[in-house]
């Protein structure tokens, strides 16, 4: 599971010793940001994907002035509970990454009818307007100029009204003007649960929903285009292993408004360039139309950084490494005791 064990039915199931289930989870961004005590210790072995995803776990529940808020309260853990995370756990990468290797660009092309002599900007956009309900939020989503304006000026006073930050359709109109300059065909890939505003329609030659789970639409979106936006997403990740760099345009405020829900590996993946850069918003602006592919291009070096934070190897065996423990930990393997290697992955048998 991508969750831990939620209920106080499943909890006793899969806790105590003996003859009991084996509960694996998966983990993704925000699994343990809300974690008791109990439901870690219910799991019997917790897949990480790099030991810098580990540490910034424990780090979101160290310090109960700091931890995670959920619900209106802090979710610390105890030494027990550390205890049992750190030895159940192992490091194998994350198995959606697999599909980054090996995938077809020319029919990824054809099946979305993008020509195949034109280079592709890519965007991974979001839902914002009624997810946090918070006036940042609401003022980036805007659609008049009016509601831009009034919503700034509740978030920052009079300076928000008269100097207020981009909101989405002017970061999507350089976007556009961004892929002029440079000759790129726009495609925008929208979530699930998300309609498109106007002005994406307007920018956009191609937008792209979840037209395929595995491989992942932002993964093949990754792999045919020549740099990815987006806006704080764990698809920085996808993208990055996909061989594509990243590029996070900054929503004013929007960081400091989630810094209590967030986990911290989400919050430290980005500004490495080469990789994954980081542009605040009225910078992206004013600048759009100046940049070029040469200024945000992908540096190896930089990405095999970026990997062993974030991604895990870039072999695509994850999967591998995630069934190969999970089949230790059900012969008996203490979880600790799976063999790793220097970087605490788990090293696969010869």
């Amino acid at each position: 599971s991508i969750s831990p064990p939620w209920s106080d039915g499943i909890r006793a199931r899969f806790s105590g010793q003996g003859n009991r289930p084996l509960w694996v989870t998966v983990l993704t961004n925000d699994t343990l940001l809300a974690a008791t005590r109990e439901q870690v210790e219910a799991m019997g072995l917790i897949v990480f994907r790099t030991q810098h995803e580990m540490d910034c776990v424990c780090a979101d529940h160290a310090d109960p002035a700091a931890a995670i808020v959920r619900g209106g309260r802090r979710i610390a853990w105890d030494e027990p509970t550390f205890r049992h995370l750190r030895s159940h756990s192992v490091r194998t990468g994350y198995p959606l990454l697999d599909t980054a290797s090996g995938l077809d660009a020319s029919a990824i092309r054809a099946k979305w009818d993008i020509p195949a002599d034109v280079p592709v900007v890519g965007c991974l956009a979001s839902p914002y307007g009624n997810v946090y309900h918070a006036f940042w939020e609401k003022a980036f989503a805007a659609r008049s100029g009016i509601g831009w304006r009034y919503w700034n000026g509740r978030q920052s006073g009079w300076r928000g009204v008269l100097r207020p930050p981009p909101n989405e359709k002017q970061v999507m109109r350089a976007l556009r003007r961004f892929c002029d300059r440079n000759g790129a065909f726009l495609a925008i890939k929208l979530r699930h649960s998300q309609g498109a505003a106007p002005w994406i329609g307007q920018v956009a030659d191609k937008i792209l929903g979840e037209e395929s789970h595995y491989p992942h639409t932002s993964v093949e979106l990754a792999a045919i285009a020549k740099v990815m936006f987006g806006f704080f997403t764990t698809g920085a990740s996808e993208t990055v292993a996909a061989g594509c760099p990243y590029v996070d345009l900054s929503i004013p405020r929007l960081r400091e408004g989630l810094s209590d829900v967030l986990s911290a590996s989400l919050k430290d993946s980005f500004g490495y360039p080469g990789a994954a850069w980081e542009l605040d918003a009225r910078d992206w602006v004013a600048r759009a139309e100046t940049l070029s592919f040469a200024d945000l291009r992908m540096e190896e070096k930089a990405r095999q950084v970026y990997a062993e934070r974030f991604c895990g190897p870039l072999d695509g065996r994850h999967s591998d490494r995630l069934v190969y423990a999970v089949e230790q930990a059900v012969r008996g393997t203490p979880p600790a005791a799976i063999p790793c290697d220097e970087r605490g992955i788990v090293r696969l048998p010869a």
